[in-house]
């Protein structure tokens, strides 16, 4: 750590990336009371948080430090050390301090990091609810133009058959104009061999 070699602890979170898991340890150092907010050093990979009041762990204010290291995309371990003023929380010298650490601040930190990811898979299975709907939007509207097609082909159909009736009509009263050109023609041709 920046303050050299000092005794920590070390809690591994599974499930979420580095950077969202920042934002998780930045939003849980938050929840106590501290006469700032916690700061984030990038260059030192480490969080700190000055006279941070927590009451488990001493009477009075303490520093604490934290840094995120990467396991694997999805695998952190946190690691933070409670500066008690002159000598580091460790577990000799201050067990009910660190037994409040492994039952309640820990914990309380990873129930934090399973809430940011049921968050995260929220946000994502409803992005692809969206899709989906968004996919049957697109089938519905399909359906409603092939509808829409099917009634125009039905109209042109209905057109078609009586053009059909119409043009059948036309035929039968050409018949009957040949007919008479026929006759006419005869009689032509009769009238010429005469």
């Amino acid at each position: 750590m920046t303050q050299g070699t000092n005794n920590a602890f070390i809690y591994t979170i599974d499930g979420l990336d580095d950077k969202e898991m920042e934002d998780v340890l930045k939003d849980y150092l938050k929840d106590f009371k501290s006469h700032r907010n916690p700061k984030y050093s990038r260059r030192d990979n480490e969080f700190f948080v000055d006279d941070m009041e927590v009451d488990a762990l001493s009477s009075n204010t303490i520093d604490v430090y934290a840094r995120i290291e990467e396991q694997g995309d999805t695998r952190q371990d946190i690691i933070v050390w409670f500066d008690m003023g002159g000598v580091y929380l460790n577990s000799k010298d201050h067990p009910d301090a660190v037994r409040y650490l492994e039952e309640t601040w820990f914990p309380e930190l990873g129930t934090m990091a399973y809430n940011r990811m049921v968050e995260l898979e929220l946000d994502e299975e409803e992005d692809k609810l969206k899709d989906l709907n968004k996919d049957f939007d697109r089938l519905q509207k399909e359906q409603r133009k092939l509808e829409d097609a099917i009634e125009d082909y039905k109209e042109k159909i209905k057109e078609a058959e009586q053009d059909l009736k119409d043009n059948a009509a036309a035929q039968q009263e050409m018949k009957k104009v040949i007919k008479e050109q026929e006759e006419i023609v005869k009689s032509v041709e009769k009238k010429k061999k005469n």
